[in-house]
């Protein structure tokens, strides 16, 4: 609460007992967004699996900033999309986002072909309209985690959307995850 305070954050503190993702989750059914601090694992993204930080992704009612740094202005907005239904959640909040402080939105396109690239682009851009904000769309082919590092290295981008995990656990587990990695490897905060 003081550090709150001092930043002039309006913020209160919570002690839980019991499973800290699961505290962390019951505490935020009346917040609306989870901040959590990540030590970056060095190596693949196999260290989230069964951590506190992959059980909050999963579970917590509202969406989580993972950061591992300190903050800086933001300049731009990256969003990671696929289609599915957990990245048209962070669809919305990118442009909310963007739209309420007055951020370009780059979208990285996951498509492997020209002709879903362009279906998804035109959904998009339908999407977008009524907001009003400045974007831009890339294709993402090939490993996903590093075009998304480079896009973040290129374009303004000072915060990434993503949406969730795309695998139940025991997958995530077996092949890994683009989520896992991304966490581990972004030059800025994710929003999950």
């Amino acid at each position: 609460e003081e550090i709150c305070r001092q930043s002039g954050v309006a913020g209160n503190g919570t002690i839980g007992r019991g499973f800290t993702g699961k505290v962390v989750c019951q505490q935020a059914r009346s917040a609306d967004l989870i901040v959590l601090g990540h030590q970056p694992h060095q190596g693949n993204g196999s260290c989230h699996r069964g951590s506190i930080l992959e059980e909050v992704i999963r579970k917590a009612p509202t969406p989580v900033l993972v950061t591992t740094g300190t903050a800086r202005q933001v300049r731009g907005v990256l969003l990671t999309f696929n289609g599915t239904k957990a990245d048209s959640r962070a669809l919305h909040l990118a442009a909310r986002f963007s739209q309420s402080h007055g951020l370009p939105l780059t979208i990285l396109v996951a498509a492997h072909q020209l002709q879903p690239y362009l279906k998804k682009t035109l959904w998009l851009e339908n999407y977008l309209k009524p907001y009003l904000i400045e974007t831009k769309f890339l294709s993402a082919d090939g490993h996903l985690t590093q075009t998304i590092i480079g896009v973040a290295n290129t374009e303004p981008s000072d915060i990434i959307f993503a949406g969730s995990y795309q695998h139940n656990s025991l997958v995530t587990a077996i092949l890994g995850s683009t989520l896992d990695d991304l966490i581990d490897r972004a030059p800025c905060p994710v929003l999950i």
